[in-house]
């Protein structure tokens, strides 16, 4: 792979992570959310074919409620900020179970059970942060590399602590978010 390519690549994910995070903060404010009572009318999972006997099969996780809202009925699958987390949804609520969730008045198809930033997001933007730091970092060491000057120490060490962080803060939030 071309090594501009790869460059581009790695700023566009951590640019990503980052402003994705950042949408979900900003969606995640409380700006207004009326609470109301809903029901939920679907939950449970299925179990789909797999491939060979050797693998556990597939899990399909079917979950949503509805509310009233303004005299009109409404459904959704979203259980908290950022995605709709339909397993969680399954594991906490039975059909038929009354619940409270909170709706965007501005928006009212726009509903979440759970208010507040989910804590994967906030590794997310971590994660975003550490990688645009390790890319600045490494940017800086090719500039020295180049103009053939003595890399300053404490840039190789920010930059060697930087690679590590951003390894294990990119999976554990790509752990999270398929849990």
């Amino acid at each position: 792979m071309d090594m501009k390519l790869f460059i581009i690549i790695r700023w566009s994910i951590a640019l990503s992570l980052l402003f994705f995070g950042i949408f979900v903060k900003i969606q995640s404010q409380d700006t207004g959310f009326v609470p109301t009572p809903a029901k939920v009318i679907e939950s449970n999972k299925s179990y789909g074919l797999t491939a060979s006997e050797d693998r556990l099969p597939l899990i399909h996780f079917h979950f949503g409620y509805q509310y009233n809202f303004l005299s009109k009925e409404y459904l959704s699958k979203r259980v908290t900020h950022g995605y709709s987390n339909q397993a969680l949804g399954v594991e906490r609520f039975r059909k038929g179970t009354s619940l409270q969730v909170y709706v965007n008045p501005d928006n009212p198809e726009y509903a979440v059970i759970e208010k507040g930033m989910p804590a994967v997001f906030y590794l997310m933007m971590l994660a975003g942060i550490s990688m645009l730091a390790n890319l600045l970092l490494e940017a800086r060491i090719t500039y020295f590399d180049q103009q053939k000057l003595d890399r300053p120490e404490w840039l190789q060490n920010a930059f060697n602590l930087t690679g590590p962080l951003v390894g294990v803060l990119f999976l554990t939030t790509a752990v999270m978010l398929f849990i």
